[in-house]
Formats: structure tokens, C-alpha cells, sequence
């Protein structure tokens, strides 16, 4: 789910392989899609952005690309194919899209996030499976970018991570439990306008946690 600048709230409705469009009062706008792999059909959307302008951003996971529209669902573009080269995804679940249009891609099996332009150019990628600072203990599943342009990952295997913009490693937080600051899977993470982190998990919560630049309180 995402929200643009106006409260128009869009939805993901991954089975249903199509984009919603609500009022921030849940009054039905309109909707596109419908499965299949021609532009502006889907096959699994998994993640829906938004950036300051409205334009819509779609993580189709099983296709293997990123689709892009307008906020009321015309087609615009989209990037990727399968593999594991630059640019390339293996079911992306997760996008977020930052203040200067960089668009963060969580590439799910290939265990890492890709940065682009918003018309699809590839500038960076990190992570990889593993335990160390910056790896991904289980893949990662979602993403979110602060106002200062911090990337925050759900990690999948129990631990949120923060990176700077460009992908460099700044702190993680979280172990596997139910307890305050523990998680059973983190599946998704938004960050609101003062850079407080939010975090979704399989505990059936949601936790907060104050976050700036990275660095826990």
C-alpha cells in the first residue's frame, strides 16, 4: 500500500492482479491491470510506491520487472527481466521510491536491493545472503526511504537494516522472539515524516521504533 501527496491511497491486490486507487476515506477511484505479461498487466504485484508527483510504481513480482503508470493507471514504462545481472530481478516484492526519484527494488532470492532512475537506468546494487553487516540473514522483503534518504530493509530473517542512499551499511536492530524488539519475520517497514520506523512481522503486530539517520533511541 502507499499513499501520494493528495491522501489518495493505492493497494496492491496481488491475486487479484490489479492496482486500486481509494480516497483516503477508502471511497473507491479506479483500478487497472489483470493478469498477464503485456504492459500494464501483472502477474503478482507484490508492492505499489509513489513518488512526490503522484507517478505509480508496481513491483510485478513474477514477471520480473518494474511497471510504472500515472496515478490513474495509464502506462508509462517499465525495466527488468529475470536473472541476476544488473538490473535483472528474481521476484521483486518490495519498492520505495525517494525525493530526488531514485527507485529502491527489493530483488527478493538475489537477496539484495537495486537502485535506479525513475525511467529504469540502473545505478547500484547491494546485499547479499548472509549474516554479516549488510547482508540478508533469509531475503529481504520490504523497503522504505526516510526524508533524508536513509533506505530501511525488512530483513526477512528477523532483522530490520538501515543503509545510506548509495547502499553503504549503517546499523541493524532485531532477533528472532516475540518480545519488544524482536521479530518472526519482518515483512514490512515504512517510515513516517519525523523518521520513525515502523515494522510489520508474523508476531500479528506492529512495532515503532525511533530512527534517525540510522541510529536507534
Amino acid at each position: 500500500m502507499a499513499v501520494d501527496g493528495n491522501g489518495n491511497v493505492f493497494v496492491a491486490d496481488t491475486a487479484n492482479n490489479r492496482i486500486e486507487k481509494f480516497t483516503d476515506e477508502g471511497i473507491f477511484m479506479t483500478q487497472w491491470g489483470g493478469f498477464g505479461s503485456t504492459s500494464g498487466r501483472f502477474n503478482f504485484p507484490a508492492a505499489v510506491a509513489v513518488d512526490r508527483n503522484g507517478t505509480v510504481y508496481v513491483a510485478d513480482q513474477s514477471n520480473d520487472r518494474v511497471q510504472k503508470f500515472t496515478s490513474d493507471g495509464t502506462f508509462l514504462g517499465q525495466w527488468g527481466s529475470p536473472g541476476m545481472g544488473d538490473g535483472q530481478f528474481d521476484e521483486p516484492v518490495g519498492i520505495a521510491v525517494d525525493r530526488d526519484f531514485n527507485v529502491f527494488v527489493v530483488d527478493h532470492f538475489n537477496n539484495r536491493i537495486e537502485k535506479f532512475t525513475d525511467t529504469g537506468t540502473f545505478l547500484t546494487a547491494w546485499g547479499s545472503r548472509g549474516t554479516a553487516e549488510g547482508q540478508f540473514v533469509n531475503t529481504p522483503e520490504g523497503v522504505a526511504v526516510d526524508a533524508g534518504g536513509n533506505v530501511f530493509v525488512a530483513d526477512d530473517g528477523s532483522h530490520v537494516q538501515a543503509f545510506t542512499n548509495s547502499g553503504a551499511f549503517v546499523t541493524r536492530w532485531g532477533s528472532v522472539g516475540t518480545g519488544d524488539g524482536q521479530f518472526n519475520q519482518a515483512i514490512g517497514v515504512a517510515v513516517d515524516a519525523v523518521g520513525n520506523v515502523f515494522v510489520s512481522d508474523f508476531n500479528n503486530r506492529v512495532e515503532k521504533f525511533a530512527c534517525s539517520t540510522g541510529a536507534l533511541s
